[in-house]
């Protein structure tokens, strides 16, 4: 009997591999054959898909910008700076150091609100086009870049027809990752020694701010690029 049983369930295992297998299969052709349509096409276009990779380039690099000025883009726990809300990252014995999925969703979001504002109406391009603001991104960084990959719909008017493009992927040189690793090690140090931190092997320039007695600004910055963040220890 449980022969019998286990020969249905293998059986049943091979069926679903065999069904997710032609599924796939399935859905790499009709992929490819979508791609094989508008190569052409995109030929045609190509004024506008340049266009959109530079205003994601240029909308990512704010992104960076804004990054690195406060901590992070959306900050909760923050010191409050002219125009700019520093984010804590040590906090009277609290860590908010955040986690890099978490900044790549803030990354994301930054993108996703402020893609269509680099855009415009695409008048730049000599092109009719159609936006729809249904527009999603996803962002990830690498040792020397961050790619970004956008899914922006977008319809374009040329020679009669009407040509549908909607996912973009740019990636943008940085090398936000080792600084991203250095400003974790100073909060890891100041979690262990909040009053006594050996800043000398650090490959960057550091400069510090010192708010109060126990509040102060770190900035370490690489050729244009600086990444800001706040510390508060308990004294």
């Amino acid at each position: 009997m449980r022969k019998s049983q286990i020969s249905i369930f293998v059986i049943i295992g091979i069926i679903v591999i065999i069904i997710t297998g032609f599924v796939v299969y399935k859905i790499n052709q009709n992929r490819l054959k979508q791609l094989k349509l508008s190569m052409p096409e995109r030929d045609k276009i190509k004024p506008v898909l340049e266009y959109v990779d530079t205003c994601i380039k240029e909308t990512t690099n704010n992104a960076l910008t804004k990054l690195g000025d406060q901590g992070v883009i959306y900050p909760n726990v923050y010191l409050a700076s002219k125009n700019t809300k520093i984010a804590y990252f040590y906090l009277q014995g609290k860590n908010y150091f955040p986690e890099m999925n978490e900044i790549n969703k803030q990354i994301s979001q930054y993108v996703k609100e402020n893609i269509m504002q680099c855009t415009g109406d695409f008048s730049a391009t000599k092109f009719a086009v159609e936006d729809n603001p249904k527009i999603s991104a996803e962002s990830f960084f690498k040792d020397d870049y961050i790619n970004v990959t956008l899914n922006y719909p977008l319809t374009i008017f040329t020679e009669g027809k009407e040509i549908s493009v909607k996912e973009f992927s740019v990636n943008v040189k940085t090398n936000f990752c080792d600084i991203y690793r250095t400003a974790r090690n100073i909060v890891l140090e100041t979690k262990r020694n909040p009053t006594e931190i050996n800043l000398e092997n650090i490959d960057y320039e550091i400069k510090l701010t010192k708010i109060d007695k126990s509040t102060l600004v770190y900035e370490l910055i690489d050729n244009n690029y600086r990444y800001r963040f706040a510390v508060k220890y308990e004294i």
